[in-house]
């Protein structure tokens, strides 16, 4: 019972330290009856919305939880003698914490990779966003200005327009538990992990492609 204590106050921890911290801008943008999570991209039009799609924690955080769980048993392998227990343990030992020196690098590692893992997937996700616009969709940086494809055209209007797909270089579009993965009239695939609300980017997706 204290072990999964234990493992839920990590787990708590380890979500809050996720948090998002960077989709403040509600934007209350509705497909239906859905709302939309998205937020406003600098330079975006309010009319004809642009989305910059709020990221979601669900991937980083089943990575990391799952390091956790491979992790923890190996913090407690050692005699009970040794091990720390919090003041209100009350019971014959076995699920504290062993001090460093028993400590097993090996055991720990898969563990750890995947808690980095988990780290890293969402400091991608928190400054890599899913865009879309009423006539494309495609990955811009958080905090990337796209005044410059509403107006005149300019060397960084270009750049962004080619990291953009069109709606129109579109043959159909398909939702999977991975991601969103785009069939284009060129034969070719593009893919999208699910680092957003799959619900949302699929109500856009069929309110403005279909």
């Amino acid at each position: 019972m204290t072990k999964k204590f234990h493992l839920l106050i990590f787990f708590v921890y380890y979500y809050c330290l996720l948090s998002p911290s960077c989709c403040c801008d509600g934007l209350a943008l509705k497909v239906g009856k859905r709302r939309i999570l998205c937020s406003t991209p600098i330079g975006g039009g309010r009319e004809n919305v642009d989305a910059l799609m709020d990221p979601s924690l669900a991937i980083p955080v089943v990575t990391g939880f799952v390091g956790c769980q491979a992790a923890l048993p190996s913090f407690g392998k050692c005699p009970n003698d040794y091990q720390f227990q919090v003041p209100w343990f009350k019971g014959d030992g076995g699920s504290g914490l062993c001090p460093p020196e028993f400590w097993n690098a090996g055991a720990l590692a898969p563990g750890f990779v995947l808690i980095i893992l988990g780290l890293a997937l969402n400091a991608y996700s928190q400054s890599n966003r899913l865009l879309i616009t009423d006539t494309s969709i495609g990955m811009i940086s958080t905090h990337q200005d796209i005044t410059s494809t509403t107006t005149t055209s300019s060397s960084s209007s270009s750049s962004l327009e080619s990291s953009l797909t069109q709606f129109q270089d579109i043959e159909e579009w398909t939702m999977t538990p991975l991601g969103l993965v785009l069939k284009l009239k060129s034969s070719s695939y593009k893919f999208f992990p699910s680092f957003w609300d799959p619900k949302s980017v699929e109500a856009l997706l069929s309110d403005r492609l279909d």
